[in-house]
């Protein structure tokens, strides 16, 4: 058997490729004869860090591992030996990086003489296309099989399995610091001229379907991968994954010139070598673990859920169903009659089918039927919430009041309320024109109402002049759920203090609010005096003497003008006041309030004709 591999990559619509392939080396003869031709395949997880660096790891990782492979090693333990140094190397990169949340699916394959192997973890696959049949013969490492395997032992409904959001998880990757599960194959899978094996990422089998990569599969191997890699790129999918596909054709051996054929097996080998087909065959034939469904008879409108296992094979469900991508699962059915199903499993080793039957009984009309209606807790305090629980069987429509937006609930449900009084939820279900009624009521109790009390809240000054400041001083007795003073204050401790300083006059308040209890208030006031103003003073020469002018509004409780004038009234005489005898070349009116005092200068500014 001689092997024509091929490989093809594509970046996708992603800023980086983090996928990585590689091969063994085919020219090295006497390692090619005992251990074959390897090929491996790793995907970088683009949700983790260094994802393109975690996949180059694993492939290097691998295939130096199966380098170091004696011809005392079988393939399979050697094939487990390399993909557990792959995932040392990933856990090492880890380490050496500092990342710690770093991982990639890997799966590779040895051809030896007519013989295929595999070794996989993660979702990266192996396919054999043989005869026009594409088969996968790894399985994928992912959170839904074990939805399906828990779907059909009847812990969780079907609608759920499909619709949990870690449906796609991996369950296994290199990266861990074991891996959880490795699929491998245990015997060897016999492989003839003609037979193809495709080693790619999930970027090539989430875009073309199982039918689309088995019709690129007929040229020969490095044409194959580009063809795939085209066809898949062409979908232009708006979040296309990295792809990565090797193909290695099987071919035969071409004759040496000149040479005739030789028998060199003998009767006892060829007996051996039948045998051991024989087992392989006997042990690779589709099997049917099981098939059945819950509700042999149903009526119309209603579902009864398949549930099947098998192994060895290609599955398929029919009618409606069609072609199966588990081994074990289940799907529900609602068909409109009387249905038999039958599953297939097929490979080429041959088929294996069962069937059943699903009676569609006419539908009867029901009253509905509350089966379950209750609140939990029933008995809550002010501001606590309540769950209500409700199934009903038969109807077509359900509300609850009082609760908000419950009109059109499902059969079975919850919903959480928050009353504020004692409430009595009255529950409705609708069907065939009847109705059923069920009542549950939820207690509440009020929150307690402590007692809070203002113990003080003043002002050290009732009255500041203009610019000044007064110190509000409060203290508060009792719990308070919150306690805060107006204009820009804001929160505060039950007892303090805080300066102010007003433009005008200002009441402030403080505010309690007892939790379950009315808000307790006190008020201060802060009074601003307005201060005197000068509106006018100024000296004038009439040509024999100097005369004082002045005015002074605003509340004034003395005036007065320095040097030698003294005390004078709020303004000047209408001709002004003559200085007979200045005493200095400047004079100061000062005016002095409640609100604060006020001074002005002015000199006597010699003219021309002014004695000096």
């Amino acid at each position: 058997m001689r092997w024509q591999p091929g490989n093809a990559q594509h970046i996708g619509s992603r800023a980086e490729q983090q996928d990585s392939f590689g091969f063994s080396d085919p020219s090295d003869r006497p390692f090619v004869e005992h251990a074959g031709l390897a090929a491996v395949v790793a995907d970088g997880m683009g949700g983790m860090a260094n994802g393109g660096a975690a996949s180059a790891a694993a492939v290097r990782g691998l295939l130096d591992a199966y380098r170091a492979k004696t011809a005392a090693e079988s393939i399979p333990d050697a094939l487990v030996r390399s993909i557990n140094s792959a995932n040392d190397a990933v856990t090492r990169l880890c380490r050496a990086t500092g990342v710690k949340n770093t991982g990639t699916t890997l799966a590779a394959i040895v051809l030896h003489q007519d013989w295929l192997y595999w070794v996989a973890a993660g979702d990266s696959r192996v396919y054999l296309y043989s005869e026009g049949i594409l088969t996968r013969l790894t399985k994928d490492h992912v959170y839904a099989i074990d939805l399906d395997t828990q779907v059909a032992q009847g812990v969780i409904t079907p609608d759920q399995a499909v619709s949990d959001p870690k449906r796609e998880a991996l369950t296994s990757y290199l990266g861990l610091e074991t891996l959880p599960y490795v699929d491998r194959s245990v015997r060897p899978f016999p492989v003839k001229p003609g037979d193809c094996v495709l080693v790619c990422s999930d970027g090539l089998y989430r875009s073309l379907s199982e039918e689309e990569i088995a019709g690129s599969l007929e040229t020969d191997g490095h044409n194959t991968c580009e063809t795939l890699v085209d066809r898949a790129v062409s979908r232009h999918l708006p979040a296309q994954d990295n792809i990565t596909v090797i193909a290695v054709k099987c071919r035969a051996e071409e004759p040496v010139a000149g040479r005739m054929a030789t028998p060199l097996v003998s009767i006892a080998a060829l007996a051996v070598l039948i045998a051991a087909s024989f087992e392989v065959w006997r042990r690779s034939i589709p099997v049917i673990e099981h098939f059945n469904v819950d509700h042999a008879q149903i009526e119309v409108g209603q579902s009864a859920i398949l549930r099947w296992s098998a192994s060895h094979g290609n599955l398929t469900i029919l009618p409606d169903i069609g072609r199966l991508d588990r081994a074990n699962g289940a799907r529900p059915v609602s068909p409109p009659r009387k249905t038999v199903y039958t599953l297939t499993a097929k490979n080429l080793f041959g088929s294996a089918q069962r069937s059943l039957a699903v009676d569609v009984l006419p539908s009867v009309a029901k009253q509905p039927v509350i089966t379950l209606f209750e609140a939990s807790p029933h008995a809550i305090k002010t501001g606590q919430p309540v769950v209500l629980k409700w199934s009903v069987q038969d109807a077509g429509k359900v509300s609850i009041e009082p609760a908000p937006d419950t009109a059109g609930l499902s059969r079975s449900g919850t919903r959480k309320v928050s009353p504020k009084v004692t409430t009595t939820y009255t529950l409705t279900a609708m069907g065939n024109g009847e109705s059923a009624i069920a009542k549950t009521t939820v207690t509440v109790a009020p929150a307690p109402t402590l007692s809070l009390t203002i113990v003080r809240f003043v002002s050290d000054k009732s009255d500041i002049p203009v610019g000044g400041s007064a110190t509000l001083k409060w203290a508060v007795i009792g719990y308070a759920r919150s306690l805060g003073i107006d204009h820009g204050i804001g929160k505060v401790k039950a007892e303090g203090t805080c300066k102010v300083t007003p433009s005008s006059k200002t009441t402030y308040t403080l505010t309690a609010v007892a939790r379950g209890g009315e808000p307790v208030t006190a008020a201060a006031t802060v009074n601003v005096l307005p201060a005197p103003r000068i509106d006018r003073f100024e000296a004038a020469w009439d040509g024999q003497v100097w005369k004082l002018h002045w005015a002074v509004s605003g509340p004034a409780t003395r005036i007065s003008i320095q040097p030698d004038i003294g005390v004078v009234s709020s303004s000047s005489p209408p001709d002004g006041l003559p200085l007979k005898s200045p005493s200095a070349d400047r004079y100061t009116l000062t005016a002095v309030g409640t609100g604060g005092s006020i001074s002005k200068d002015v000199p006597l500014q010699p003219a021309a004709d002014t004695p000096r």
